[in-house]
């Protein structure tokens, strides 16, 4: 058992785990913490083991943190959140069970990238932990098989945009916007996409190949959740 799986059992305090990451695992990877980042961090560790106490005196589990450019204020909540999300998976009989997932609602889908393929991944090495996440964004954002097939049958496949999508996710490409080749003009993925409302749901031919159903999937399976405040906002 290594340092950071005791320190991580269910009877230490949730801030002060979180502190020694900062001081400790993260240090030793390369990211020298700062004094403010592990203030905030130590407060939203407060916020979530239910110890932070409000303007009035009463415990809350609200806070609003505003923060200066570069202090680092990604891993000031990530770091809290992973934590105790990791010891609520390792020890369900103490732990509550149903805190085991965290949703992060980001400005825009440009940040989403960034804590999913940087930022999670970094603090995954450096905790030396395996730390499953998905991210999740509208509809719109995932090709839809069911718009590609009216699309071929209208226009015809081999003259439209349509044929360069079915090559692209036929060549293992995700369906997901972000991961095309290239630029996208928003008509032409306007005919291969479909938004929330216009969406066939459960009644679609092609629900069990969806894209946007599959990534569910994963999400639902994943300790974080990576989404942007418009998604957050919507989703239901």
């Amino acid at each position: 058992m290594t340092w950071l799986e005791m320190l991580m059992g269910p009877r230490a305090p949730l801030p002060d785990v979180v502190e020694v990451v900062f001081r400790g695992a993260l240090a030793e990877a390369g990211c020298p913490p700062r004094e403010g980042q592990i203030r905030m961090a130590r407060a939203v560790a407060e916020a979530i083991d239910g110890t932070l106490v409000g303007s009035t005196g009463a415990p809350t589990p609200v806070l609003a943190v505003e923060a200066a450019t570069g202090l680092g204020k990604g891993l000031g909540y990530l770091v809290p959140a992973v934590v105790a999300i990791t010891r609520n998976r390792a020890f369900p009989p103490l732990g509550d069970s149903k805190r085991s997932k965290v949703i992060v609602s980001t400005a825009n889908i440009a940040l989403q990238r960034q804590l999913v393929t940087k930022d999670v991944p970094m603090l995954a090495r450096a905790m030396g932990i395996g730390i499953s996440v998905a991210t999740m964004k509208g509809r719109s954002n995932y090709v839809c098989h069911e718009k590609m097939d009216v699309e071929s049958r209208i226009i015809g496949e081999h003259t439209s945009f349509v044929a360069g999508i079915r090559d692209w996710l036929a060549q293992g490409g995700s369906g997901d916007r972000e991961d095309l080749p290239g630029v996208a003009a928003p008509r032409s993925w306007a005919r291969v996409s479909v938004s929330a409302e216009d969406c066939l749901g459960p009644q679609c031919p092609f629900a069990q190949q969806c894209i946007g159903n599959k990534v569910r999937r994963e999400a639902e399976k994943a300790a974080v959740i990576v989404v942007n405040h418009s998604f957050l906002a919507l989703a239901h």
